[in-house]
């Protein structure tokens, strides 16, 4: 007659390597998780300095074409716009210090004098 053999120790090993596989599996998906919620956070950020550039843009170019384009103040709520505009004879040197919910930063803008596109555009943290 043949001895059984007592297969608690693999059994054991089994329960554990599937344990660890599945603790792995969780652990990935909770760091996808979570860097997906963050590059969200950094999108929204990006998407609202972009829009203020375009609006700064446009303000810009319709002050250029209606009146003379000078120095001044933007302020809603939390947020201001503090640019100061240099003539530089064919084009106009922005320097816009914009503080914003999500941070404060400098943009800088050259926009020429006579067709009013947009020259350079150039950031500062």
């Amino acid at each position: 007659m043949k001895k059984l053999r007592n297969n608690n120790g693999s059994i054991l090993q089994i329960v554990l390597i599937i344990f660890l596989v599945l603790l792995h599996f969780i652990l990935s998906i909770s760091m996808i998780v979570r860097s997906t919620i963050l590059l969200y956070g950094q999108e929204k950020i990006l998407n609202q300095r972009r829009l203020v550039e375009i609006e700064l843009v446009y303000f810009f170019k319709k002050t250029m074409a209606t009146d003379m384009l000078l120095s001044g103040t933007i302020r809603n709520n939390e947020e201001s716009i503090h640019y100061t505009v240099d003539n530089m004879g064919d084009y106009y040197l922005i320097e816009s210090q914009i503080k914003l919910k999500s941070g404060q930063y400098t943009l800088y803008l050259e926009i020429y004098v006579d067709d009013q596109r947009v020259r350079k555009l150039k950031y500062k943290a």
